[in-house]
This record gives structure tokens, C-alpha cells and sequence, in this order.
């Protein structure tokens, strides 16, 4: 099954790298795919049949596993696109202060949810990928897509794919998300199916580079329900305190 994902890195040595100095920019550029000029420096190129719905950028408030501070507030840009029933969820999170992304699923919605497959790939530079389902009402995304006409009610079948960069500050989510189909208690869904519907996240988007002076829309403040897009986002860890010793 590891041959299926050996394009799941795609691109993402690029990714991962940074480029010191450089003015970021986030958001959309003229041909509609999601850029990140620096920390990290990546374009997310949505796949054909794919259009832009929507970006932005909102504050999320995670929880922390360790420290002092039980909440940490995070920024998280966004760039949402359309295809014929199905749908693109690109997320770049960052960190702020001390704080690095949660390694493990502790406090992300998949902890609590069986995966229908889960690939962890043995480089850095390797995306994780993960399919399960999701709730349309739990959905962060669901109601901008439904101002572009597409929605649908019930589950969703995602297939995530997720990046850390070198620092693990920046965390890059892609959602390849397709209506589920409704099913009863216990049932699984057929290898046959499941592949075909991770091949077809794969057409779905592709990483790149950044061309020098990119030209991007700036990504306006929108507000999503912390509720929603929380569980989405993930956790966080904080360094312990220095334990000073007065004697």
C-alpha cells in the first residue's frame, strides 16, 4: 500500500524549507491556488475541475498538553475549492510563541474516530494521511461551501492529508472531501472503494514552489467557530517552566 503514497509527499521537500528575510504572503494568487511565500514556502495547486470557493484567515484557540497555559491561541489561513461533488479544504496553521504542533492525535477529531486507513510516512518530509468520516454539522468548512452551492448533509468522507514544517510550527492540511455514503452500523467499507477514492485525492491537488514577487489576494479575517475548526486544527505543546532551585 506504500507505493499507492509515494506521490503523498509530493512536492514537500519544498515545503518544508523557509526562506529567511523573505515578506510572507498568504492567500490566493491570480490562478486561484493557495500560497504561502514563506513559513514554509509552498503553493497548493487545486486539481482539474476544481475552482475557488473562498479563503481567509481566522484565530483558532487550541488546547495545550503541557506548560502553564491550558489554551494557546493559533492563526489558521484557509482556501476552499469546489469540484463536481467533491470538495478541497487547504489550512496552513501556525503556532505562536513557544508552542510547537502536537505530534499525536491528542486533541484533533480523528483521535476519537476509526480510521478507515492512516498512513504515516517514515521521512520528515512524507505527508501523514488519514481517511475518515466527519459530520457535516461539525464541519468548519460546510456552511462557506454551501454559499458556493456546495454542500450536502450528513457525512463527509475525508482524506487528510497533513505536513509539519522543520520547525513544527506551521502545520499544512489538505481535506479531499466527498459526500459519505450513508451505511449502517458495521459497516466497512471495501479496500476496492477506499482506493479508489484516495486515488482520486490524489488529482485533487498538488505542491509546488513559489515563484519570486508572487502576487497574492490578501486573505480577509473571517470568524469560524472555535467549536468547529478547534477539533480540526489540533493541539499543541508548550516547554515546560525552568525549575529554578532557590537552595
Amino acid at each position: 500500500m506504500k507505493r499507492i503514497f509515494l506521490c503523498a509527499a509530493l512536492a514537500a521537500v519544498m515545503m518544508l524549507s523557509g526562506c529567511a528575510g523573505m515578506k510572507i504572503h498568504r492567500g490566493l494568487d491570480a490562478s486561484g491556488d493557495f500560497v504561502s511565500s514563506a513559513s514554509p514556502s509552498v503553493t497548493v495547486q487545486a486539481g482539474e475541475g476544481f475552482s475557488a470557493v473562498a479563503s481567509g484567515r481566522t484565530l483558532c484557540v487550541v488546547p495545550a498538553e503541557s506548560g502553564t497555559l491550558p489554551q494557546v491561541t493559533t492563526e489558521v489561513w484557509y482556501s476552499l475549492h469546489k469540484g463536481t461533488n467533491a470538495q478541497l479544504a487547504v489550512m496552513l496553521a501556525e503556532c505562536s510563541g513557544a508552542s510547537v504542533w502536537n505530534i499525536s492525535a491528542t486533541g484533533v477529531e480523528y483521535q476519537h474516530k476509526p480510521l478507515l486507513y492512516k498512513f504515516y510516512g517514515d521521512r520528515p518530509s512524507d505527508a501523514t494521511v488519514l481517511v475518515y468520516t466527519r459530520k457535516t454539522v461539525k464541519d468548519p468548512w460546510m456552511s462557506i461551501f454551501a454559499q458556493a452551492g456546495s454542500s450536502w448533509e450528513g457525512e463527509t468522507l475525508i482524506a487528510r492529508y497533513e505536513w509539519m514544517d522543520s520547525t513544527s510550527r506551521e502545520k499544512l492540511v489538505a481535506e479531499y472531501r466527498e459526500p459519505a455514503r450513508i451505511v449502517e452500523e458495521g459497516f466497512v467499507y471495501p479496500v476496492s472503494e477506499l482506493n479508489a477514492f484516495i486515488a482520486r485525492s490524489q488529482k485533487a491537488f498538488s505542491l509546488a514552489g513559489v515563484q519570486e514577487g508572487v502576487q497574492v489576494t490578501p486573505a480577509p479575517h473571517t470568524n469560524i467557530p472555535n467549536h468547529l475548526i478547534a477539533p480540526v486544527v489540533g493541539s499543541v505543546t508548550l516547554p515546560e517552566p525552568p525549575d529554578f532551585d532557590i537552595n
